[in-house]
């Protein structure tokens, strides 16, 4: 579970960078600024907290599931930018109406709620894994390097993907990703661990017949287009 959650993390932090590839700079300051802001602001909470409890915090089925929802939010917006932002470039720019401006400025300037938690995660493993220092003084060093990191590792991703086609298809699937990392790791705490439990082969057979259906209809439709 722990290596799930730190693969997840990883997961996290390598999309909010990749969106911030699409932005504007002084959106990657704001939301640098905003992540320091917070890195500094919660090490007073961060402090009370103990490796024991964030294990409980891994092993509990309720803070799981309500990570499970902030992430499915967050996946869902993002692959919807990601949908929006394929969609405006095959448009002429004075084709699209305001309301489809406004959508798709919303979705830009969304900075993701995931990223978050694994700040205060990471926060709590300095605070951890460095003692004998001053607890500010861990939380405001930990803030520049976010302050320095953020806009470099952004600039980093924005030369080595200079496509913004390649940009959109990552992170469409690198958001796929995590929503499948983020289920495993739900089921994983609320499933009793029962390895003599048998398959359930009606159900089986109704997904398999649900996705050749599916399938079937995408052909389908895909052949009536092209006709």
């Amino acid at each position: 579970m722990v290596t799930v959650i730190a693969i997840l993390m990883l997961l996290v932090c390598f999309n909010f960078l990749l969106k911030q590839t699409f932005g504007t700079w002084k959106g990657i300051a704001v939301y640098t600024m905003l992540i320091a802001v917070f890195t500094i602001s919660t090490w007073p909470i961060a402090i009370n907290q103990s490796r024991t409890h964030i294990a409980e915090w891994f092993a509990s089925e309720p803070i799981m599931q309500n990570m499970a929802v902030i992430l499915s939010i967050d996946i869902i917006v993002q692959l919807l930018f990601c949908m929006v932002a394929a969609r405006e470039k095959t448009k002429m720019p004075q084709a699209a109406t305001f309301r489809q401006k406004i959508y798709y400025a919303i979705l830009q300037w969304w900075p993701g709620f995931a990223i978050f938690p694994v700040v205060f995660a990471m926060l709590v493993e300095c605070i951890f894994g460095l003692p004998g220092l001053s607890f500010s003084l861990i939380a405001y060093v930990l803030a520049a390097v976010f302050v320095v990191s953020i806009p470099l590792l952004t600039f980093l991703l924005r030369r080595l993907l200079g496509d913004r086609d390649v940009r959109l298809e990552m992170l469409f699937l690198s958001n796929l990703i995590v929503a499948m990392i983020a289920v495993v790791a739900t089921v994983r705490v609320s499933t009793p661990q029962n390895s003599n439990s048998p398959v359930n082969w009606f159900a089986t057979a109704g997904v398999a017949l649900l996705l050749a259906l599916g399938v079937f209809l995408g052909a389908l439709i895909r052949y009536i287009k092209i006709k």
